[in-house]
C-alpha cells in the first residue's frame, strides 16, 4: 500500500511541476507581449483594421479587405467592451497567450509532456509570434485558432474521441473565417487523415468532422470571391521564390529585428541584405538545425512526425505558389502559423533525454533563445526596427502649429495614421472644419502610385500649390521607398521652396511655404 501511495504522490508532484512550469511559460509570454505594447505608433494596417470595425456587422461581413470577417467582428465587440481602441492590441496579446497554451497541448499530443512544455516555451519567446501578438491585426488570432485545430486534430487522431473531432471541426471553421489560407491546412490534414487511417470504421468520425467543417465553410468560399478581387488588385504584389521561402524560415526563428529591417530591405541591394544577415543565419541555422535533428530523432516513434515536419517547412512553398497562381502574392504573415509545428519539432529536440548529446543540445538551446530575446529587445528599443513614429510627428505639429495648416502625406497610404494621430479620427470619419486638413500625395484616383517620373512629380507639386496657395504647409515624408523611391519628388520640391526639416523614427517632417503667384501678389 505504501508503494502505491508513493507512486500516487510522485504522479501528483509531477502534475504540479508541469502546471507550475506551464504557468511560468504563460507568464513569460505575457510579459514579453505586454512589454512596450503601446509604445510604438499604430501602423497603417492597424489603422485600417480599426476603421473597418466602425462599420456595422453586416458591412464588416461584406467588406472587401482581403480577410474573412471573424477577426473584425471580434475586434468590434472587444472595442465596445473596453470602450477605447487604444486597448485593441490587448486582444492580440490574449490570442497570443492562447496560442502558447495550445502549442503546449499540441506538443504533448505529439511527443509527451516534456515536448509540450519545450514547444510552448519556444513559442513564448518567439520574436515573430511576439510581433504578431503586439499588433491590431488578424494574425495572432489566426495562429491561435490554427494551433487549436492542430492540437484537437492530433488528439482525435490518437483517440478517435467524438469531443476532439467536434472541437477540431469548430476550430478549423473558425480559423477559415479568420484567414482564407486556413482552408489549405484543412485540406492537408484531410489528405493526411485519409492516407494514414485504415478501415472505414477508423475513418468514420473523422470524415464526418471534415464534412461538417467543409459545409460550414461554404459562406467563406462565397466571401473569398469579393476579397480575392481586392487582394489581387488593391494590394502591393510580392512574388514568391526560393529566397522568400528561405527568408520565411529564417524569420520564423529570428523575427524581423536581426539584420536588415523590413524598411531597409526595400532600399538595400540584395548582397548587402545578405551580408548583414549571414552572421545571424549561421548562428540560427547551427542551433536550430541541431535541435531539429534531435527533435526528428526524438519523435521517431510518433506517427505524426512526418506531418509536423511537412507543416513546419513544406506548407510555406505550397501557400507561396498558390498565392502566385491566385495573383495575390506572398507575405510571411500568410504562413505565420508554421512557427507552431516548427516549435514542436525543435521542442522535441530540447526535450530529448539522450545523454550523449545533452551538452550540445543545451548550448544550441541557449544560443537560439538568446538570439530570439535579442531580436525582441531590438524590436522594442532600436529605432531601426520600430514602426514609423507618426504619433511623435503629430505631437510636434500640434506644439508648433498655432494654426492648422495644410498637411501633405507621402507615401499616400500613410494618410490613415497621420489622420488618426493628428485629428484623433479613423480613415472613414468625416473631415470637420476644426480638423487638420490632410492630403495624400500623389492626389490620384488610381490607387497607390510612385512619384518617380517628371509628369506625376509636376502634377503633385502643382496640386500642393493649388491647395496650400501661399500659406505654410507641412509634408509628412515617410516610406519613401514606395512613394518617392529615387528621391526625385523631394529634390524637385526643394528646388521650388525652402523646407525646414525635423527627423523622427521612420519619418521626416518638412515645413515650408510656396512663394505667392503673380495673381496673389
Amino acid at each position: 500500500m505504501s508503494e502505491i501511495s508513493h507512486i500516487e504522490d510522485s504522479s501528483r508532484s509531477g502534475r504540479i511541476g508541469t502546471l507550475l512550469t506551464l504557468g511560468a511559460v504563460i507568464v513569460t509570454a505575457l510579459v514579453l507581449r505586454g512589454y512596450h505594447l503601446n509604445a510604438q505608433s499604430y501602423s497603417m494596417d492597424e489603422v485600417i483594421e480599426l476603421s473597418i470595425t466602425c462599420s456595422s456587422a453586416s458591412e464588416i461581413i461584406l467588406e472587401p479587405d482581403g480577410f474573412p470577417p471573424l477577426y473584425h467582428l471580434i475586434l468590434k465587440a472587444w472595442n465596445a467592451c473596453t470602450g477605447d481602441i487604444l486597448y485593441s492590441r490587448w486582444l492580440s496579446v490574449l490570442a497570443g497567450l492562447a496560442a502558447v497554451l495550445f502549442t503546449g497541448m499540441l506538443g504533448k499530443a505529439v511527443g509527451g509532456t516534456r515536448v509540450g512544455l519545450a514547444a510552448a516555451g519556444l513559442l513564448a519567446v518567439s520574436p515573430l509570434h511576439i510581433f504578431f501578438s503586439q499588433e491590431t491585426r488578424a494574425y495572432s488570432l489566426y495562429v491561435a485558432l490554427v494551433t487549436l485545430a492542430l492540437w484537437l486534430f492530433f488528439e482525435a487522431w490518437k483517440t478517435d474521441a467524438k469531443r476532439y473531432w467536434a472541437g477540431f471541426a469548430v476550430a478549423i471553421v473558425a480559423a477559415c473565417f479568420t484567414h482564407y489560407y486556413s482552408g489549405l491546412l484543412a485540406a492537408f490534414l484531410g489528405v493526411f487523415f485519409l492516407a494514414c487511417r485504415g478501415s472505414w470504421s477508423e475513418k468514420r468520425r473523422g470524415l464526418i468532422a471534415f464534412l461538417v467543417a467543409a459545409i460550414a465553410c461554404f459562406p467563406a468560399v462565397w466571401l473569398l470571391r469579393i476579397d480575392h478581387s481586392f487582394q489581387s488588385i488593391g494590394c502591393m504584389y510580392t512574388p514568391f521564390d526560393w529566397r522568400a521561402w528561405g527568408y520565411s524560415v529564417y524569420a520564423s526563428l529570428a523575427g524581423f529585428s536581426l539584420g536588415a529591417s523590413l524598411s531597409e530591405m526595400h532600399a538595400l541591394a540584395p548582397i548587402e541584405i545578405m551580408r548583414q544577415a549571414i552572421p545571424w543565419i549561421v548562428s540560427i541555422a547551427c542551433s536550430a538545425g541541431w535541435l531539429g535533428y534531435a527533435g526528428w530523432k526524438e519523435l521517431a516513434g510518433a506517427r505524426s512526425r512526418l506531418a509536423i515536419l511537412l507543416l513546419a517547412l513544406a506548407a510555406i512553398p505550397v501557400i507561396g505558389f498558390l498565392g502566385e497562381l491566385a495573383s495575390v502574392g506572398y507575405k510571411v504573415r500568410y504562413v505565420s502559423w508554421t512557427i507552431v509545428p516548427l516549435c514542436v519539432l525543435l521542442g522535441a529536440g530540447i526535450a530529448s533525454e539522450k545523454k550523449a548529446a545533452r551538452t550540445l543540445t543545451v548550448v544550441a538551446t541557449l544560443v537560439l533563445v538568446s538570439l530570439q530575446l535579442l531580436s525582441t529587445y531590438q524590436r522594442a528599443h532600436n529605432p531601426r526596427y520600430a514602426n514609423e513614429e507618426i504619433s511623435a510627428v503629430a505631437d510636434h505639429m500640434n506644439l508648433q502649429g498655432s494654426q492648422r495648416n495644410n498637411v501633405f502625406v507621402l507615401s499616400d497610404y500613410m494618410y490613415g495614421p497621420v489622420k488618426f494621430y493628428l485629428n484623433n479620427k479613423l480613415i472613414r470619419d468625416p473631415q470637420e472644419a476644426s480638423d487638420w486638413p490632410i492630403y495624400e500625395l500623389p492626389q490620384s484616383s488610381e490607387g497607390r502610385a510612385s512619384l518617380d517620373k517628371r509628369e506625376p512629380i509636376d502634377k503633385a507639386i502643382a496640386d500642393m500649390k493649388q491647395i496650400a496657395s501661399a500659406g505654410p504647409f507641412w509634408l509628412v515624408y515617410t516610406r519613401s521607398f514606395h512613394g518617392d523611391p529615387q528621391g526625385k519628388f523631394l529634390a524637385a520640391l526643394q528646388a521650388e521652396v525652402e523646407l525646414e526639416e525635423t527627423q523622427f523614427t521612420g519619418a521626416v517632417l518638412y515645413q515650408g511655404r510656396f512663394a505667392p503667384s503673380s495673381e496673389q501678389q
